[in-house]
């Protein structure tokens, strides 16, 4: 093989090569806002999902818990519209990323839960807690985690 035909041959490897990394790269292009649905789960394995309408707002918001026998369940919050912002002043990573927060508490006034969550600086990702206060067989509040990635 001549030193040209070997040289056509690397600089065609090669350019197959980049080509292949460059369609498989993870720095793909940052979405545009957070719109869209969010699916993941909780430290315990139970699911979490929830949507983001396209004025960046969380439309509703669903989780299932599993602390324990007495204490699982599945809250899902619909008709909402709590606005994704920055925290004024932001505070320390990674909640210097813009994220949402809101609270409902029953008609009885016995329970409450809050819920909140912060989004990668990539808006690819999310995380959050969620906090029961006041559920029967729960203890007097639990706090529980979650992970959640844009479908």
């Amino acid at each position: 093989m001549r030193v040209g035909e070997t040289l056509r041959l690397v600089i065609a490897a090669s350019i197959a090569i980049s080509a292949h990394v460059t369609c498989e790269s993870p720095t793909a292009p940052v979405p545009v806002g957070y719109a869209g649905e969010w699916t993941g789960t909780t430290q315990h394995a139970t699911s979490v999902r929830f949507s983001v309408s396209d004025a960046n707002e969380v439309t509703s918001f669903t989780v299932t818990y599993n602390f324990s026998v007495t204490c699982s369940g599945t809250l899902t919050y619909t008709d909402l519209a709590v606005p994704i912002r920055k925290q004024e002043p932001p505070g320390p990573p990674p909640f210097d990323q813009p994220g949402f927060a809101f609270g409902r508490m029953s008609d009885d006034r016995v329970s409450a839960t809050a819920i909140n969550g912060v989004f990668s600086a990539d808006r690819r990702s999310a995380s959050g807690q969620f906090v029961l206060v006041g559920y029967s067989g729960c203890g007097p509040s639990v706090l529980g985690t979650w992970d959640a990635r844009r479908r």
